[in-house]
């Protein structure tokens, strides 16, 4: 895990355009997949932010749209659906709690305000499903407490 954010890096700054996007994705599921089941609680807190990033630009972004794209979808395997989600509940699975899930949920609230104005029910049930799986990655997460979970909810409806 501490070469994890080098890693995603190069990624990140070698799959830039096109259809590159979509095997980002692909590969950083790939790697969290694989990374996830034995990493300890914690472990990947520091490239949290970057990972968060990474899955909100393959819900929200570029490659999102040209997955909409027939021609493209229909020509590679990758561009047909998207693994971020199942990335994002690896994620919330593995980080720390607290404080580590105020980089987690907020960035995805300001992806979907920002997403809002262009076809907002499909921004909606995007948000939902993303926030369905970070909830379900963060029910087998150990770190969570009762105490902090609800103090966390409690601010969440407060706002």
């Amino acid at each position: 895990p501490e070469h994890f954010r080098a890693v995603v890096h190069e990624l990140e700054t070698s799959l830039k355009r096109g259809f590159q996007l979509q095997v980002l994705g692909y590969t950083l599921h790939y790697l969290l997949a694989k990374l996830a089941p034995t990493a300890p609680i914690g472990s990947l807190d520091y490239c949290a932010p970057t990972l968060v990033r990474l899955i909100l630009a393959d819900i929200y972004g570029e490659a999102a749209d040209k997955k909409e794209v027939d021609a493209i979808a229909n020509s590679m395997a990758e561009a047909r659906s998207t693994l971020s989600y199942s990335s994002a509940e690896l994620l919330a699975s593995v980080i720390t709690f607290v404080p580590t899930v105020n980089q987690l949920i907020p960035p995805i609230h300001r992806a979907a305000a920002d997403a809002g104005g262009q076809a907002s029910l499909k921004v909606a049930n995007k948000t939902r499903e993303l926030l369905r799986r970070c909830s379900q990655g963060l029910a087998v997460n150990t770190s969570v407490g009762l105490q902090p979970l609800c103090v966390y909810a409690g601010g969440l409806l407060e706002a």
